[in-house]
């Protein structure tokens, strides 16, 4: 009978696994969840993009480090615990993502508006050759937007990588509607010469990267 079976299961190491299971999910994972949700909440609740993405950030790689610990079953239940399913909707992704939208468009638009500090002059033996304010921009914007790691500034989070998708589409559009236009004004061999170092830095950051 019952006996029997658990002789069986001890035997072939399936029980073993599955109190291995028991104490990962619920006796490590679990209270560290509930800790985070209640004694911690204020982090749900956070208004600055960079903050909220390194709590997130260091929430799941401990859920990681566990489940790669664990190993096996453990591992896949422990993604899939309702712990797990309750504290990733405890974070508001689509704030989190708008919060990252407005600083991306608002770096931007200083740079197509002239808020921004104006670039240095180039040192006497640097060429001049150089992207301008406005793809280096672009470039840094589209670089943090994608990065996970918070030690690089970056912003990046699976739950909002679709939406991660448009924006970058929108950014680069933007970039490119504003150097057309300079491009219809553009009348100096200089200026355009500097939309072609822009267009040719661009295309070869953004094929890399992609």
């Amino acid at each position: 009978g019952r006996a029997l079976r658990d002789c069986e299961a001890l035997a072939s190491g399936e029980q073993h696994s599955l109190l291995a299971v028991d104490l990962v999910c619920n006796g490590v994972w679990q209270p560290v969840a509930d800790a985070v949700r209640e004694r911690f909440a204020a982090i749900f609740d956070l208004g600055h993009a960079p903050l909220v993405h390194k709590c997130y950030s260091a929430t799941f790689a401990f859920l990681d480090d566990l489940a790669a610990l664990a190993g096996g079953y453990a591992a896949r239940r422990l993604k899939a615990h309702p712990a797990t399913l309750a504290l990733r909707a405890q974070w508001n992704m689509p704030v989190y993502f708008e919060l990252v939208k407005v600083a991306a468009l608002s770096e931007l638009d200083a740079v197509l508006f002239g808020a921004a500090e104006p670039e240095p002059e180039p040192a006497p033996d640097r060429p001049r050759a150089t992207p301008s304010p406005l793809a280096t921009t672009l470039l840094r914007c589209v670089h943090r937007l994608w990065e996970p790691e918070p030690t690089k500034h970056g912003l990046f989070l699976p739950p909002v990588a679709d939406r991660c998708v448009g924006l970058t589409f929108d950014l680069v559009a933007k970039t490119l509607r504003a150097a057309a236009a300079r491009l219809d004004e553009a009348t100096a061999p200089e200026a355009l010469a500097q939309l072609a170092v822009d267009v040719d830095h661009l295309d070869r950051q953004l094929t890399s990267a992609f």
